[in-house]
C-alpha cells in the first residue's frame, strides 16, 4: 500500500513537473517571439535611417562635385548643369532601390522587369538613345560651341543651335541641316575657330592652248601661273600669311589641267565674302599670267 501511494505520488510529481516544464518553455518560446517582434520593429526604424542617410550622402557628394566643376573653370555653365540632372537621376535610381530592399521586395524579379523593358525599349529607339546620349556627350565636352565655324562629314557651317537630339549647322550656302547629335559620336569635327582661321580648298581647270605654245615650255607656263595666283592671294587681306599657300596642278580634264588652290583664312562671321575674295584673286593671277579657265562647254 506504501509502495503503491509512493508511486502515484512520484507520477503525480513527475506529470507537474513535465506541465510545469512544458509551461515555461511555452513562456520562453513567447518571450522570444515577443523579443524578435521587438526587433523587428526597432530594426525598421533604423533602416529608414539608413535609406535617408544614404540619399542625403549622394546629395551632398553631387553638389560638392558640382561646385568643384563650375570652380574649376574647365566646363561651361551647360556642362555643369549635365553633370547635376546626372547625378540627380544616379541619387533617385540609388534611394529607389534602397527603398525596395527596406520594403523587402524581391529585387530578382525588379531586376529581371527593368533589365527585360530596358532591352525592348533600347532597341526600339535605337537611334533615338544615341542621338541623345551624343547630346550628352556635347553638353559634357562640347567640341563646339553655337557660333563656332565646323567641319564635319561633309558639313561646313556655323553652329546655330544644339539641343539633345541634333545640332543645327548653318552652311556656307546660307541654308540649314539639322545633324543627329549620333553623328558626332564616330565622325571627326574641324572647329575653325578655335584655332582662329579655317581651310580654303579650290579646284579650277587652265585650257590646255593657254599652257602649251611655241615660246616657252609648258612647266615655264604653269610655273608663272603659280606665281601670279600666289602673290594675288597674298594680297588678300583675310588670308594667313604664317600658314602655308598651295597652288599645284593634279589631274589632267577634258578641256584643260585641273589646278587646286589651298591656303587658310581668318574666320569671321561672313566666310562667303572671304571665299569670294580669295576667288577673285585667283582670277586675277590667271588673267596676269596670260591664261584662260577653261569652261564644260569648250
Amino acid at each position: 500500500g506504501n509502495f503503491t501511494g509512493g508511486a502515484q505520488a512520484d507520477a503525480h510529481t513527475g506529470g507537474s513537473e513535465k506541465t510545469h516544464g512544458s509551461t515555461q518553455d511555452a513562456v520562453d518560446d513567447s518571450v522570444d517571439v515577443r523579443s524578435s517582434q521587438v526587433d523587428l520593429r526597432s530594426l525598421a526604424p533604423a533602416k529608414s535611417f539608413q535609406v535617408g542617410a544614404s540619399a542625403a550622402a549622394y546629395t551632398l557628394y553631387a553638389a560638392f562635385t558640382c561646385h568643384m566643376l563650375s570652380a574649376s573653370g574647365r566646363f561651361t555653365e551647360r556642362s555643369v548643369r549635365v553633370y547635376e540632372k546626372i547625378m540627380k537621376a544616379v541619387i533617385n535610381v540609388a534611394s529607389l532601390w534602397l527603398a525596395v530592399q527596406h520594403l523587402g521586395l524581391p529585387m530578382e524579379s525588379a531586376f529581371a522587369f527593368s533589365g527585360a523593358s530596358g532591352i525592348a525599349v533600347g532597341l526600339a529607339a535605337q537611334d533615338l538613345v544615341k542621338s541623345l546620349l551624343g547630346g550628352v556627350v556635347i553638353a559634357c565636352r562640347p567640341p563646339f560651341k553655337p557660333g563656332d565655324h565646323v567641319q564635319t562629314g561633309g558639313f561646313t557651317g556655323f553652329v546655330q543651335e544644339i539641343g539633345w537630339l541634333n545640332t543645327v549647322l548653318a552652311l556656307d550656302d546660307e541654308s540649314s541641316v539639322h545633324i543627329p547629335n549620333s553623328h558626332f559620336l564616330g565622325n571627326s569635327i574641324v572647329n575653325w575657330d578655335r584655332c582662329g582661321y579655317r581651310f580654303f580648298e579650290e579646284t579650277f581647270v587652265i585650257r590646255y592652248q593657254e599652257l602649251t605654245s611655241d615660246e616657252e615650255a609648258p612647266s615655264v607656263t604653269i610655273k608663272r601661273v603659280q606665281n601670279e595666283i600666289l602673290h594675288k592671294i597674298d594680297a588678300v587681306e583675310t588670308v594667313v600669311q604664317f600658314k602655308p599657300k598651295h597652288v599645284q596642278p593634279i589631274s589632267f580634264a577634258c578641256t584643260g589641267l585641273t589646278f587646286k588652290v589651298t591656303c587658310f583664312a581668318t574666320s569671321t562671321s561672313n566666310p562667303g565674302q572671304e571665299n569670294g575674295s580669295i576667288i577673285t584673286a585667283i582670277m586675277d593671277g590667271i588673267h596676269s599670267a596670260g591664261a584662260r579657265m577653261s569652261t564644260h562647254t569648250e
